[in-house]
Order: C-alpha cells, then structure tokens, then sequence
C-alpha cells in the first residue's frame, strides 16, 4: 500500500527521465493520485509565486541604492517589448506537449528545435529594432540594451520543452523551485554588476540570467536531450 511518504517522494523527486528506451513518454503519475498531486502542485505554485515577488521586492530596494532611477527607466523601456516577443515565441509549446494524448522523444524533439528557431529569429529581430527603439526614444542608450536584451528571448527557447515536460509528469514543485532559483541567480548577478559600477547594464545581467538560469535547470531537472528532427507518429492528428 502506498503511503504519504511514497507519494510525497513521488511528486519531490526531483530528476525526469520522460522517455523510455522505445521513445514514448513514461507516465509516472498514477491517475488515482491526480487530486493530490495537483492541490500540491498549486500549492508549489503559490509559494513559488509569493517567494518570487518577495524577491523581487527586496532586490528593487537593494538595487535602487545602487543604481540611479534613470537606469530603471532606459532598461523599462526595452523590455516592455521584448516581454511581448517572449510571450509569442513560447506561445503554443507547452500546450502542445501538456494536453496532447500522446507524445514520444520526435515530437519533443521537433517542437524544441522549433522553439529554439522561432526564438532566433525573433532575437535577430529584436536586436535589428534596437536602432529603432534609440531613435523612437531619443536615447541612444537604449539600443545598446536591445541588443543585449535581446538575448533573453533566444534563451528562452531552450527552456519551453524540458519545463513541458516537467509540467506534464506533474512535477510542478521542481518546475517552481527552478523558478526560484533562477530569481535568485539573477538578483545575485544584478546586485554583483551593480556594485562593479556598471549602471543600467547589471539590471540587463540580471535579465539574462533568469532564462539562462533557467534552462540550465530545466535540463539537470529533466534528463532528456533533443534528437535531430524527424517525422513523429504522435505528430499526427487523432481520427
């Protein structure tokens, strides 16, 4: 009989291997646990959500010290779009791999180097439009650090699939503890820039090494390496 402790395992335990050796995805949640696994994944979810804005609080206050108020401004001005470039490169991803009734390692394969490429092309993308963004603002500041913002959304391509996968196992308390310690990494990495005295550029650090940070741990969290793309039989729509 499986006890508390067995299942409090389950759902902790932190490393996925989502693949068998026949490429289809290993269903390691028993459904008679769904329920449970799914209050504790919200309650994950809210700690994770509380302890990332604490975070963010207490690294605004120590880094409103050490930065001027214009260096908030410049980086604001940038990232409010790439914010939306972010959101429409992972748009469709994780659903595709979360709600599909069937997934093996080709179509987790596929869908990555898909992501990866759309967000190339969007960083390509944003970073030609920094020019543009300087002149729309009248500073020239501003194009440097689409350019280096810009980074953010390639990163965060390679992050989508492996968390996908985390999510569908039911393994939303790692997924969380990756987004803290992501938040974490980077509100180290911001406060270390700023005191080296580098100005608006250690807030660009810090935003780079919440994606960075992240799929870093996405892949240690799930074991999984993408394959060379190839036809999937899961890719192919229910009759």
């Amino acid at each position: 009989m499986e006890t508390f402790a067995d299942d409090f395992y389950i759902f902790w335990r932190p490393i996925l291997r989502p693949f068998g050796e026949d490429g289809k995805f290993l269903h390691l949640v028993d459904h008679g646990n769904v329920r449970r696994l799914a209050t504790r994944g919200a309650g994950a979810t809210l700690l994770s959500g509380g302890t990332g804005l604490a975070t963010q609080v207490i690294a605004t206050v120590v880094l409103a010290r050490l930065l001027a108020p214009q260096d908030f401004g410049v980086v604001t001005m940038v990232t409010t779009f790439s914010l939306l470039f972010v959101n429409f490169g992972l748009n469709g991803f994780t659903e595709a791999i979360v709600q599909r009734d069937e997934v093996d390692h080709a179509l987790a394969s596929n869908l990555f180097w898909m992501s990866v490429a759309g967000s190339t092309l969007l960083t390509v993308g944003f970073a030609a439009a920094g020019n543009l963004l300087g002149a729309l603002y009248h500073d020239s500041d501003v194009s440097g650090i689409a350019r280096g913002i810009s980074i953010t959304i390639f990163l965060t391509g390679f992050q989508v699939v492996p968390l996908a996968l985390l999510k569908r196992a039911m393994k939303f308390s790692v997924v969380s503890a990756n987004e803290i310690c992501a938040r974490i990494v980077s509100v180290i990495v911001s406060i270390a820039f700023a005191v080296a005295g580098f100005g608006y550029w250690a807030l660009v650090a810090g935003a780079i090494a919440i994606p960075a940070s992240a799929s870093i741990g996405a892949f240690i969290l799930c074991r999984w390496v993408p394959g060379r793309p190839r036809r999937s039989p899961a890719a192919r729509p229910a009759p």
